[in-house]
């Protein structure tokens, strides 16, 4: 009798009694929103439930708190994205480096970044990062920090007053 009652829950709820395997979260933002991209595996009826709370790192004020699920029919391998916009932040500058904690939960973990929000735009086409008057000249792109954990490369943006705005790729 139990295991007919446990069956029969299973395949009345399956979402609630199995959830997808998230590998990689990688949060990208503008001076509005943030996208976050998600790598996961799913197999088929599986799901995720995401929280996301976005908090000032200076004073704990909470920009936003959102949540979202996901559900999958068939069995993939993935990347999905969340845009969470609407968003008022603070913008980051070298004069005032103001970040914001970013902490996601899922069924199975907390994931927790650093994030700051920056505008950049394009004017008379060259691309400028704003409040700053300046352009991006290069982007040189370099290994990951020896004692950064393995997340990526890491950029190094030169400001210059070039009008030709272009973006230049160099290891």
């Amino acid at each position: 009798m139990k295991t007919k009652l446990l069956c029969t829950l299973y395949f009345l709820c399956p979402l609630a009694l199995s959830a997808a395997n998230v590998h990689k979260l990688t949060p990208i933002t503008t001076d509005k929103d943030v996208r976050v991209e998600i790598s996961l595996s799913a197999e088929a009826n599986e799901h995720l439930s995401l929280d996301a709370v976005i908090s000032n790192t200076r004073n704990g004020e909470v920009l936003c708190n959102r949540s979202k699920e996901f559900s999958f029919k068939n069995k993939v391998d993935t990347t999905i994205v969340w845009k969470i916009d609407g968003l008022n932040p603070e913008l980051w500058s070298p004069v005032t480096p103001v970040l914001y904690n970013l902490e996601i939960k899922t069924d199975t973990e907390v994931v927790r970044k650093r994030i700051g929000f920056r505008k950049f735009e394009m004017r008379n086409g060259v691309r400028t990062i704003e409040p700053f008057p300046g352009v991006v000249r290069h982007v040189h792109l370099h290994g990951a920090h020896p004692s950064a954990p393995p997340a990526g490369h890491a950029f190094a943006l030169v400001a210059g007053d070039t009008d030709q705005g272009k973006i230049a790729h160099g290891l």
